[in-house]
Formats: structure tokens, C-alpha cells, sequence
């Protein structure tokens, strides 16, 4: 809510109920959305596109290079229970209604079922199997308890992937670069699996060079292995949309993504409180 009405205070337009079905390109340009709407399908002219997807579905179908991920089997949802509830009225802590109860793997893949494939997320099928499995799984958990003594209070919005696809941009983030400063860097990201490490992220993780006005956002940026793990959370999405926000405003005039005055690009950031470390 607190997001909507920033948005709204900023005169951004939103679009609820609409599906981006495929871009519509000329060349290396894209000239546009089509998406599914209420009324039906609709055109939507661009000149600067952000994919913030999550799964580099816009910069896929345009074309633009790409790489698919693996994911553990993971499904976790909130459940509540008569100890949980005695602690929330004894407390008077809302935060202790309820906690997370999960089945699958951890993070590094500790408890994927054995012999179960790795699951991508790029198909209507995977995602339906991916979901019906962690339902099902954590069903059997579940039903084995006294059903009056706990209840499930929210199921998964959306499939738990991690790592579906994402951007082979003019420059691809390993998670080598502790310390690495660029001279084109958008911020500093930390790695949420520890403490005391940062590192900058440049702005060329954002967009391949062989099109103009395509940017990438999110988890979807270019970056491999233990750097995919590092960009793919929160806050280093909320960085990386920011800049490619300021960005895609900057070129609007251009056109062209690459062609964005870093150094004034950088200051705006700094100035709207993003930290280079």
C-alpha cells in the first residue's frame, strides 16, 4: 500500500489485470507491448523498455540472448497453531501469530527429494508440476497433525522459484568482484547469505549492447553463478529497478540505453540516498 501510493503521488500509470504478452520489435529497437487487458489485447508504444519480469520474458521473446536457471524443489507457506496463538495474546505480538512452515530443499538444495529433476520455470508445464509437487508434499506434512490444533493461513502468491532466466548482458557479475570498483557502477549490493562484503554492480549488467532500449531489472540481470545468487534477493532487485528506472527516463531522448551520462546517472542515484561502497 505503501508502494501504491508513492507510485500514484509520482503520476505513475498502473495497469492491474495486464498480462505483457510479447514486445514488438524493429530491428534491434523495440516499438512496443502487446499485452491482454480486461478489454481485450492492446498496443502499448515505448521507447525505453524495463523488463522487471523476474524471468526475462519481454528480453527473451525480443531476442535477446539469455540464460536458464536450475531450481530446487521448494514450497513454503505460514501456518498458525493454538501454542502460536497463546504466545501472540500473551505477548501481544502480532509477529508471533504465525511462522513459516516449509518442505523441499533449503537454499543449496538439502532436502530436494532425491531423483527429482531440477526445475526451470520456463514452461506452463514445469511451473504447474513445480507447485502441484510442493503442495502436495507439504499437504502430507500437514495432515498427519490434529487438524484443529494448526491451520495454514497463507499459500505461496506465486511459484518459488529463484532463478528462472536472465539477461547475457555486456557485462556478466560472477561475484568475483569484491572490492571491484566500476566506473560505471549503479551501487553497492551486499551478500545477504553474509556479512561485510560489498560489491558495486555496473550498469552494463543491465542491457545487452545489440539493443537499444531494452533494460533489464531484478534477478533477471546479467549475472552468473555465485553472482546470480548474490543479485537475485530484494534489496539488490530494488537497486538494480531504480537505475534501470533512471536510466530508461535519461534515454528517452536517445533512445538508446548505453548511451546514458554515467556520471550524472551516478549522482542522481547518490542523491536519492543509493550507497557506493
Amino acid at each position: 500500500m505503501a508502494l501504491d501510493k508513492y507510485l500514484q503521488e509520482n503520476n505513475v500509470d498502473i495497469l492491474l489485470d495486464t498480462l505483457v504478452t510479447f514486445p514488438v520489435m524493429e530491428g534491434s529497437v523495440c516499438k512496443g507491448i502487446v499485452a491482454e487487458a480486461r478489454e481485450g489485447r492492446v498496443f502499448y508504444g515505448t521507447k525505453v523498455v524495463v523488463d522487471a519480469t523476474g524471468d526475462a520474458s519481454v528480453l527473451y521473446q525480443a531476442g535477446v540472448p539469455t540464460v536458464e536457471g536450475e531450481n530446487f524443489l521448494s514450497y513454503v507457506a505460514h501456518f498458525t497453531s493454538y501454542e502460536l496463538a497463546e504466545k501472540f495474546v500473551a505477548d501481544k505480538n502480532m509477529c508471533k501469530f504465525r511462522k513459516w512452515i516449509g518442505v523441499g530443499s533449503n537454499l543449496y538444495g538439502k532436502g530436494h527429494p532425491e531423483g527429482m529433476k531440477l526445475f526451470k520455470g520456463v514452461t506452463s508445464e514445469d511451473v504447474t508440476e513445480f507447485v502441484l509437487t510442493g503442495r502436495k508434499m507439504l499437504f502430507e506434512k500437514i495432515i498427519s497433525a490434529d487438524r484443529n490444533s494448526r491451520d495454514i493461513t497463507m499459500l505461496p502468491f506465486m511459484p518459488q522459484f529463484r532463478k528462472i532466466r536472465r539477461l547475457v548482458g555486456e557485462y556478466e557479475f560472477t561475484g568475483n568482484e569484491l572490492d571491484v570498483r566500476f566506473e560505471n557502477a549503479i551501487g553497492s549490493a551486499g551478500d545477504f547469505r553474509t556479512r561485510d562484503r560489498h560489491y558495486q554492480i555496473p550498469y552494463t549488467c543491465l542491457y545487452n549492447k545489440d539493443f537499444d532500449n531494452l533494460l533489464a531489472a531484478g534477478r533477471i540481470i546479467s549475472a552468473g553463478g555465485e553472482g546470480w545468487e548474490i543479485t537475485r534477493v530484494i534489496p539488490v532487485a530494488a537497486l538494480t529497478g531504480q537505475a534501470a528506472g533512471l536510466a530508461a527516463a535519461m534515454s528517452l531522448s536517445s533512445g538508446k540505453v548505453k548511451d546514458v551520462d554515467i556520471p550524472l546517472m551516478q549522482q542522481k542515484l547518490k542523491d536519492s540516498g543509493v550507497l557506493f561502497v
